[in-house]
């Protein structure tokens, strides 16, 4: 378990986008284009890229094969190995555990409020989860995120900004690996853990129980990016997604909006 790895702090030399997609595929089954992906965003007038895996399959589809591997910082998407690691370090003991508001007011107004570990998943509340990460110390978070293989499993030397600035990255496909292993019981965590880490990532339950957290990155700029990760429980199978979009010229709520909605189609198209 990873509180049993807290005193261990060593970085590790971080994998290839390449030698990450020959991992995937050598553990998992093989990778393919699937141009009906594709479809999904050229429909949406995006451009971007997404992973699918359904756990009956031997098959990680791809709307890009090559882009399904390139590296990105996982913004918000990394609270849920945050949350990981609190739960497992002792840092939080449950869901519940409150931190006031701070008093600063920031643009997000549903940050402006005391928050538990639950309702800042909900919320993407940033400053929460950065001071989770603080409470954490590198030294405990880099040998969460080792433990974790999560990604090119660097963390650099500011522990609450490196999943938003760099320089930690995931690519889609490690991104439904990392979503896997969660869900099937297969990281280095309690049961407790992995219970109560998916429960917080709930987001709907009328048609199979979907789970799965979004992420924001770049604001503002040409490299401006978003995420949705998460998996879809129906009629005893998973589906596991990854989408990453690319923000261009649409409008913000278009934007904010389509990282859901698209990945949603492609889970419910299976």
């Amino acid at each position: 378990m990873l509180v049993a790895l807290s005193g261990c702090g060593a970085s590790v030399t971080p994998t290839s986008a390449t030698s990450a997609s020959s991992n995937f595929a050598d553990s998992r089954g093989s990778i393919t284009s699937d141009p009906a992906l594709a479809v999904l965003l050229s429909d949406a007038a995006f451009e971007g890229v997404i992973a699918l895996h359904n756990d009956s399959t031997s098959t990680i589809q791809c709307s890009d094969e090559a882009a399904c591997v390139v590296r990105e910082r996982p913004a918000s998407t990394f609270k849920i190995a945050n949350a990981i690691i609190a739960l497992e370090t002792g840092v939080a003991p449950s869901a519940e555990l409150m931190i006031p508001w701070d008093g600063v007011t920031r643009q997000v107004e549903a940050w402006n409020h005391d928050h538990t570990l639950r309702s800042a998943m909900a919320a993407s509340a940033v400053p929460y989860y950065q001071e989770i990460a603080r409470r954490i110390g590198l030294t405990r978070m880099q040998a969460g995120v080792n433990s974790l293989t999560y990604g090119n499993r660097q963390i650099g030397t500011v522990v609450d900004r490196f999943w938003l600035d760099g320089p930690l990255a995931i690519s889609p496909l490690e991104q439904i690996q990392f979503l896997e292993r969660l869900a099937t019981g297969a990281l280095p965590i309690s049961e407790r853990t992995q219970s109560i880490v998916k429960d917080i990532l709930t987001l709907d339950q009328t048609d199979g129980v979907l789970r799965g957290k979004t992420g924001w990155a770049d604001p503002d700029s040409d490299h401006e990016i978003g995420w949705f990760v998460g998996w879809l429980e129906r009629d005893s199978a998973r589906t596991y997604v990854a989408v990453l979009l690319r923000r261009g010229n649409h409008a913000e709520d278009e934007f904010r909006n389509a990282r859901r909605q698209i990945a949603e189609r492609a889970l419910r198209a299976q």
